[in-house]
């Protein structure tokens, strides 16, 4: 291709998702362009069939689309696709999904080490395919842990979510749950009716329910009220690979390949600030742990923080958690280690350092047996290098 690219990229940017994935499509422009853009501005694209007709005269060489109500016609232009779908994966095109195992997942782990006992999960599963899957993933989770978990289940199935119909059936699903409960939401936006519900059940978040949600955007978590906890998506990290591999497409050489954006960690903020441990003295522990995770500590830095033995300390830290008090600790620095390594700009040996190893190369060693591999390897393949 001689002249400059044409790349028609027809998504939003008021969530932060797709805020994400535009990011990373600018920086694959920027490092490997670049590309001229077209954007649907609603204000000035009208309908569905003019903005067709606009498209088609621009001429573009590819496009990066949401999936949107007038999309058979965009994909009979017969051109190379990139799709983030909504509802349901696209067969025959690449997709832009979420690793919804891993969601799920994460969803769990952290709920249960809020030392929970009782589990829910609100969704859409009826509408997007990623909902079923993240409820899928976190009922699996919770209940590796030996633990139920409660689905709501709608009572309308439409293909499209009333919460002026939805509301009240949501309070009665809440009311006949066992407190305290940990539950996982969807995504953030579907929380914030979850949190209504919640208000108006007269039900006090965290210290009755426990919320954790997914997509981590700051324009509705930090406006909640309490801060929302929610799971970040790499969906910058996505949308470079979403452009990388319209290239290889407008190039002639492009596969059908999914593009998987990984979730990059739990941002931890007043919805589920609990620590839901009837035993004072591990609570005690767990809230140490938790408050020194960026240096190295030991069983015994946790023996001295509390009136404990260490052998009541290992049987009582078991039996209220599920897990070993060493277990913990690893885990909890290991997450602390991969959020440094996405969320700033810190090297590898920048990192290792902050969280006190001794050199760049026992962390590595750590972190592998934490994660599967090296913080390099990591950074690289969740965030961006």
């Amino acid at each position: 291709m001689n002249r400059t690219p044409r790349v028609a990229l027809l998504m939003e940017s008021s969530r932060a998702y797709e805020r994400g994935l535009i990011r990373g499509i600018a920086k694959y422009s920027t490092l490997n362009g670049p590309w001229n853009f077209y954007r649907k501005v609603p204000s000035v694209t009208g309908g569905h069939q003019q903005a067709i007709r606009a498209l088609r005269n621009w001429k573009p060489d590819g496009i990066i689309l949401r999936e949107q109500k007038n999309m058979r016609a965009i994909l009979d232009l017969g051109l190379p696709v990139v799709i983030s779908p909504s509802e349901r994966n696209i067969l025959g095109y690449s997709n832009i999904r979420t690793n919804d195992k891993e969601i799920g997942r994460l969803g769990a782990e952290h709920l249960i080490d809020r030392g929970l006992r009782h589990f829910a999960y609100c969704g859409m599963d009826d509408i997007f395919v990623w909902s079923k899957g993240r409820r899928d993933s976190f009922c699996t989770s919770i209940s590796h842990g030996g633990y139920d978990v409660h689905c709501y289940d709608p009572p309308y199935k439409a293909r499209q979510f009333t919460w002026s119909r939805e509301r009240k059936h949501i309070v009665a699903w809440l009311g006949g749950l066992p407190k305290p409960l940990g539950l996982m939401v969807c995504s953030d936006d579907h929380c914030l009716c979850v949190i209504e519900a919640c208000a108006l059940a007269d039900y006090r978040i965290p210290d009755d329910v426990a919320i954790v949600s997914v997509g981590n955007d700051e324009m509705i978590c930090e406006l909640s009220f309490p801060p929302l906890s929610s799971i970040a998506l790499g969906s910058s990290r996505g949308g470079y690979v979403a452009a990388e591999n319209l290239a290889r497409q407008m190039a002639g050489q492009g596969e059908i390949q999914d593009i998987v954006i990984e979730p990059t960690g739990v941002a931890c903020r007043g919805s589920s600030d609990i620590m839901a441990v009837d035993d004072q003295e591990i609570a005690q522990a767990i809230r140490f742990i938790q408050q020194n995770s960026g240096r190295p500590i030991s069983v015994d830095d946790v023996v001295r923080a509390t009136a404990l033995s260490r052998r009541n300390l290992y049987a009582r830290f078991s039996q209220a958690t599920g897990r070993g008090v060493s277990q913990y600790i690893r885990s909890l620095r290991a997450a602390r280690a991969a959020r440094l390594l996405l969320e700033t700009g810190m090297s590898v040996s920048q990192v290792s350092a902050a969280l006190g190893f001794a050199d760049e190369k026992n962390f590595a060693r750590f972190f592998r047996r934490e994660k599967g591999m090296n913080p390099a390897e990591y950074r690289n393949h969740k965030g961006f290098s």
